[in-house]
């Protein structure tokens, strides 16, 4: 008897039943991305399940044992309850927050499942790759899935990854693909017959002794309605290679290659099925277009359409398109339509009405014909009539700017503010292969969002990616700018009111360095690297010529008018990172006769062309411009953790040449488009100065702060940051920075947090389930909200954001960035305390080994948040005649300060203010490396505990004084190892003794107008600042457990643990409405609150009156 059991796949120890010619086969599988809970319970319990909006699953329980499952949506409001016996089926809500299990069973323990199942037609999207890849034969071998048909379905869609010739009923279709194409699907209705099929994978020998990786989307759509699915993961298929000659059930989940022990799927969303795969749809077309009609650019054109569907459509998103074709017969522009009702479910007979606008903005002088979309034929063409466009739309620039409009970043577009909200994609795919992005359009300009990004190619990042998406600059003098035209039409025919930002990956296009091999970067040990020396006279030459040009090109574009800032990128990631190899060896660059040039003047500038000022800051009596090498890599690496001026300079000296060089190309760069624009635009970049602390950092992006005093860079963009993304973190805030306040600039948050529509699930990157991914969205959300809420949500591969429940979210997001735009801000809840810091600090220290990421990378990271805001400031804007004042100054192991900063510190020992400086702040003076330079900076004597010794036991013990420590008096301050100083100064409280020994490690000095502080480790605990804080009379808003964020209007509050009640204390009398709930409060000096883990709530604060008005404004938003 043969049978399927289509849905059997579920969990580990999990029954799998196998289609086979002559028996159900049963295996055992250990571990399935499909089991979602398998535990034992006993008593009453509810918790929260990792679950995905719109998925199916199936509750599993002994005997007659029931279970309720429970969905809530993001503000906590009931959507449903169900009570389930064991079997059957729920299908979580798309807009489903939270999904909790709560039963009440005997004390005596059982066993509960919940199970995915996965090959429902509801949860099943073309957009989306729905297999999870499975481990097939090793080397050779077949994999076969055998199904029976009552009856033919009207399509059959087949999409096969991987690499292997694809069979069915014995004929060949053709191989399977890997990679950013759409050569992988294919239509399988023809070779489909009644009765059985056999579907069969042949592999070939892979060599590697892998297993071969078998992902297949499957689905049969009959005139129903109806589809069935089949996946490679179902549990219905079998292989066969040299090590099985028996067929044996594909039962093994893929390991992920990043982290083995994650599930695999391709993490780049897949291409679109090619409008040519299936046979056109018949149809009868109606339309009161009428023959011809005559416009000017730039007039919208208005007609109803009726479109009866005398077959059943294919329809894999719901949208349907009018191409524009001139008079060469090609399509030079297209619309998209997106129905009310849903295309992928209308059947033979049914009819589709609508009301269209065609928009012509973007047509040139000339007759095209409109012609229906070519997945329909109405037997005559799709022909819809003619439109003669008789003249040009004006074609001018915008006049753009980035500023901050009442709370909010804002980009001002010809007087018009609009909050600083953009959606930005990355194209894997190249422009003529499509790739479903306009539904990524559609739904980020439902919810409110009006700038886009669209971007194009110079070359490839061949260190990360080395994926060619296409390049506009193809040879010398020779640029293809077709890509381009295609990207904005893939935008503007959805949105074509988009204000588009153009971002270029300047990288080295790879016909440029095979034509000019002597250009190329030099590694450490000799040998050549295929990529450009930025120090390259005739690459810098080159690519701004094809800037310039590129330039040009858009603005003489019809998308010109469109096109509000651009913004460039280049290097590893595009994040200006240098040449360096990222796996062993780890090659340093660069050591070509480019930069060892550009080194030698770059000295000689530093220098004032004065050989003798060289030799005393390299300590070497026979250096000259002409003879200076570039530091060895055994000199860059170094010997000791700090690198001594007297012996090291020559490292010192090279890392800033690199980082000036970036400087240099940068603005170089933005001239170039500049000057092919023919007039200013706003100019952004992939690079927020700061000092790299992973390994090897300081080789692979050596920074100093310089840029921010540049006038054409407007505003840059750059990760908020990982490794903070779970439930129990901070989240991805985005302090304020008043180096880009008091220069004008715009910082831009990239937001790429993972939803769970993302792969992998790794959660460094992001939560992979509805729960997570809301809560943690919101929180990230409401805290860049407190300073400025600037932000690019970075769709990195695709359809990330294509739910309902994060969709509602973003439009309440716009809608809080527009109504606090009008809003002044509240100077009570500005920052009282800034943290100062030093690009470039990091270049005094040898590159960054494994050892050394304990101090300078994971301390950081792992540094909890006080119980107030702390904003930042670089230390060379510290004299900025309009940085507000502050009650203390963090100076956080700024190890290497000349005299200059100095002077600038200096200038704040006064007025009362309190300076905290941490562990070696100071400890190079630039020209020597000695404790003294501590003690002078500070005013409190400190002094080296082990000369020569790098590393030292760091752990501290508070002193017994309540009124200074208060809860914190006597613990134990655990951090990394790292070289040790202690106090040695009779006129100093000592505040904290080593562990180790009574050496004094911290203390307090007062002197007539201000105070010291040092603290013996760097990245100090939110708990320590916090008593530093009341000590100071610092406004501390909360003791509990929870993250405090404040600025604007606004407070936000997020709770990391699993209940937490306390109060937020408010620095006067103001009333308030939470944001999210719309509850209001009195005027009060003090909130009470409990929170559970995940739970954000964000305050708007000001008078009686202003909350009144702000709820109104509210309201009418959401």
């Amino acid at each position: 008897m043969k049978r399927i059991f289509a849905s059997q796949v579920c969990f580990g120890l999990l029954c799998i039943s196998l289609f086979a010619e002559d028996a159900v086969q049963y295996v055992t599988v250990e571990r399935s991305p499909y089991l979602i809970v398998q535990k034992e319970i006993s008593g009453e319990s509810r918790e929260d399940i990792r679950v995905v909006p719109g998925k199916f699953y199936r509750l599993e329980t002994p005997g007659e044992l029931s279970a309720q499952v429970i969905f809530t949506d993001q503000d906590a409001k009931l959507i449903n309850r169900l009570e389930l016996q064991s079997g059957q089926v729920f299908r979580v809500p798309l807009e489903c927050m939270r999904c909790q299990l709560q039963v009440a069973w005997p004390e005596t323990p059982s066993t509960l499942r919940v199970v995915e199942i996965s090959d429902r037609a509801e949860a099943f999207s073309w957009l989306d790759w729905n297999s999870w890849n499975m481990a097939g034969p090793i080397g050779a071998g077949l994999v076969r899935r055998n199904f029976h048909l009552e009856q033919l379905p009207e399509y059959a869609v087949g999409r096969f990854w991987g690499r292997c010739d694809v069979l069915l009923n014995d004929c060949l279709l053709g191989k399977a693909s890997q990679g950013y194409v759409n050569s992988y699907y294919y239509d399988l209705r023809p070779l489909l017959k009644p009765g059985l099929n056999n579907l069969l994978l042949k592999y070939p020998d892979n060599a590697s002794g892998k297993p071969q990786i078998v992902a297949v989307d499957i689905e049969l759509r009959y005139a129903s309605g109806e589809s069935t699915i089949i996946l490679a993961s179902d549990g219905t298929w079998e292989y066969q290679d040299s090590t099985n000659d028996n067929w044996v059930p594909l039962s093994t989940f893929q390991p992920c290659w990043y982290k083995a022990e994650l599930f695999d799927k391709p993490w780049v969303a897949p291409s679109a099925i090619p409008d040519d795969l299936l046979p056109p749809c018949p149809i009868e077309l109606k339309s009161d277009y009428g023959e011809k009609r005559h416009a000017v650019s730039g007039q919208t054109q208005k007609f109803s359409l009726q479109i009866k569907f005398q077959g059943m459509p294919f329809f894999a998103s719901n949208r349907f398109a009018i191409d524009f074709i001139n008079q060469d017969g090609r399509a030079s522009w297209r619309q998209w339509y997106f129905p009310a009702g849903d295309l992928r479910k209308m059947k033979a007979g049914e009819c589709l009405e609508m009301e269209l606008d065609l928009v012509t903005d973007y047509l040139s002088p000339g007759t095209y014909t409109l012609r229906l979309d070519r997945r329909l034929d109405d037997g005559h063409g799709n022909g819809l009539g003619e439109l003669e466009i008789t003249e040009a739309k004006e074609n001018n620039p915008l006049k753009t700017s980035f500023e901050v409009r009442g709370c909010i970043d804002s980009i001002v577009v010809e007087g018009q503010a609009m909050p600083a909200a953009i959606y930005h994609n990355a194209p894997y795919y190249k422009s003529h292969i499509p790739r479903n992005v306009e539904d990524n359009y559609w739904l980020m300009r439902q919810s409110g969002h009006q700038f886009f990004t669209v971007t194009g190619f110079f070359g490839t990042d061949i260190v990360k990616t080395n994926t060619d998406r296409g390049s506009v600059w193809i040879g010398p003098d020779q640029y293809d700018f077709s890509s381009l035209d295609d990207r904005m039409i893939e935008l503007l025919s959805v949105v074509p009111d988009a204000k588009i930002i153009f971002k270029l990956l300047g990288d080295n296009p790879g016909w440029w360095i095979k034509a000019h091999p002597d250009e190329c970067v030099v590694w450490d040990d000799g040998s050549k690297h295929q990529q450009p020396s930025w120090a390259s006279l005739l690459w810098q030459r080159d690519t701004c010529k094809a800037i310039t040009e590129l330039a040009k090109y858009l603005r003489k574009s019809p998308w010109c008018k469109q096109i509000v800032a651009w913004y460039l990128s280049a290097g590893y990631d595009g994040q200006w990172f240098q040449p360096t190899n990222y796996k062993a060896p780890y090659n340093f660059s660069d050591y070509s006769q480019h930069i060892l040039k550009y080194f030698q003047n770059w000295l000689i500038d530093k220098y004032q062309n004065d050989q003798e000022k060289l030799r005393i800051a390299w300590n070497q009596a026979d250096v000259s411009f002409e003879t200076v090498a570039i530091p060895s890599r055994e000199e860059r690496q170094g010997k000791n953790y700090y690198l001594d001026p007297k012996a090291n300079q020559n490292v010192i000296d090279f890392a800033y040449c690199q980082a000036a060089l970036t400087n240099q190309l940068i603005a170089m760069f933005a001239e170039a488009f500049r000057l092919g624009w023919e007039a200013d635009i706003p100019f952004g970049t992939y690079y927020m100065p700061y000092d790299v602390t992973y390994f090897n950092g300081q080789a692979q992006r050596p920074s100093d702060d310089a840029i921010l005093d540049d006038s054409s860079y407007n505003f840059a963009a750059a990760p908020l940051g990982y490794q903070k993304h779970g439930l129990n973190q901070a989240g991805t805030s985005n302090p304020q920075h008043y180096s880009y306040i008091l220069n004008n600039k715009i910082r831009i948050g990239e937001d790429d947090t993972r939803t769970f529509r993302s792969q992998p699930h790794e959660g460094i990157w992001g939560n992979s389930d509805s729960f997570g991914t809301l809560a943690g969205m919101r929180r990230n959300i409401a805290q860049r909200l407190t300073s400025g809420g600037g932000h690019w949500y970075y769709d990195m591969y695709g359809h990330w954001y294509n739910a309902p429940s994060i969709q509602a979210l973003f439009k309440k997001e716009l809608h809080l960035m527009n109504v606090l735009s009008s809003w002044a801000k509240l100077h009570c809840l500005d920052p009282e305390v800034v943290n100062v810091t030093k690009v470039g600090t990091s270049l005094h220290k040898r590159v960054n080994t494994q050892p050394d990421l304990h101090q300078v990378h994971f301390a950081k990271i792992n540094q909890s948040k006080p119980g107030f805001q702390v904003a930042e400031v670089h230390l060379r804007h510290l004299d900025h005649a309009k940085l507000p004042k502050f009650k203390i100054y963090i100076f956080d192991d700024l190890f290497a300060l000349d005299s200059n900063d100095r002077k600038l510190i200096e200038q704040k020992k006064q007025n009362g203010n309190v300076l905290l400086f941490t562990h070696a702040s100071g400890f190079s003076d630039c020209r020597t490396l000695d404790a003294k330079n501590i003690s002078s900076l500070t005013g409190i004597n400190i002094e080296e505990a082990s000369p020569g010794v790098d590393l030292s036991p760091m752990a501290w013990n508070t002193s017994q004084e309540r009124e200074i420590w208060g809860d914190l008096c006597g613990k134990t301050i655990h951090a990394p190892n790292a070289k040790r100083f202690f106090v040695n100064d009779p006129e100093a409280t000592v505040i904290g003794t080593y562990k180790a020994d009574p050496q004094p490690a911290a203390a307090i000095k007062k002197f007539p107008d201000w105070t010291s502080i040092y603290l013996p480790c760097a990245y100090p605990s939110g708990e320590i600042l916090d008593q530093i804080a009341s000590l100071c009379q610092v406004h501390v808003y909360t003791d509990a457990s929870v993250y405090v964020h404040t600025g604007g209007r606004l407070v936000s509050v997020y709770c990391p643990v699993d209940e937490c009640s306390g109060s937020l204390k408010l620095p006067e009398m103001l009333a308030g409405c939470e944001v999210f709930s719309g509850q209001v409060f009195a005027p009060t000096s003090e909130l009470k609150f409990t929170m559970q883990l995940g739970e954000t709530k964000l305050f708007f604060l000001g008078s009686e009156l202003e909350v009144k008005n702000f709820q109104t404004n509210l309201k009418t938003a959401f």
